[in-house]
């Protein structure tokens, strides 16, 4: 007798532990909308390392760009962390933002990186519901890492009207307040982040560039 009580002690709670996992096998993964907090909580914590080293500013350019890129993120069908995480190549860490850490400009913030995301996932559906000409890029070097991808170089061109000329990528980080406006025959540089920013030539369009970067004084 006591030995069948044992075994059906055994098989009630063998039968409890089953349904337990069962039932938390069937209840579904939480899904966190994006937000401009989440978004950043998000990438923060996905790119830690590269925050901590300075290649991801994990700022938006301004005001605007916070809802803008919720938006755009939209438009492209990802409206979760998780379909934003499933579109984030495994190797992105080494292969994507080690080819902007190669380049002469080797940072972005959370507004240029969700778009390099974006654009190398699906380039021709972010040109054609997306981008719209909402922004321009000066040419090729603007693309590191979609270029690390194999996105087509005239793919990419569109962005900036079919231009590689570099020049205009620093007409367009002058007038942002990236580099001061030079001197005849003097060199430009760029200036430390501890320096105060030049005084922009103009009026900086919130949505210029990929990375949109903030105004001088913003």
């Amino acid at each position: 007798m006591l030995r069948v009580a044992l075994l059906a002690v055994v098989l009630v709670l063998g039968s409890s532990c089953s349904g337990a996992r069962a039932a938390a096998a069937a209840a579904p993964a939480v899904e966190v909308p994006l937000s401009p907090d989440t978004l950043e909580a998000f990438l923060r914590n996905r790119f830690a390392a590269a925050v901590a080293d300075g290649t991801l500013e994990p700022v938006y350019p301004d005001d605007a760009g916070r809802t803008l890129i919720i938006d755009e993120l939209a438009l492209m069908g990802v409206t979760t962390t998780d379909q934003l995480a499933a579109i984030i190549p495994a190797d992105f860490d080494a292969r994507g933002l080690g080819a902007l850490r190669a380049t002469d400009d080797p940072n972005t913030n959370l507004m240029g990186l969700v778009r390099d995301l974006l654009i190398i996932h699906d380039v021709a559906r972010y040109q054609a519901s997306v981008w719209r000409s909402n922004w321009t890029a000066s040419g090729l070097e603007d693309f590191p890492a979609a270029r690390a991808y194999g996105v087509p170089d005239d793919a990419l061109r569109v962005f900036s009207g079919g231009s590689d000329d570099g020049r205009r990528r620093r007409r367009r980080r002058r007038r942002r307040g990236l580099i001061s406006a030079p001197a005849p025959g003097a060199c430009t540089t760029r200036p430390t982040r501890s320096a105060a920013p030049a005084a922009a030539a103009g009026p900086t369009a919130p949505r210029s560039g990929p990375r949109a970067r903030p105004a001088a004084g913003g």
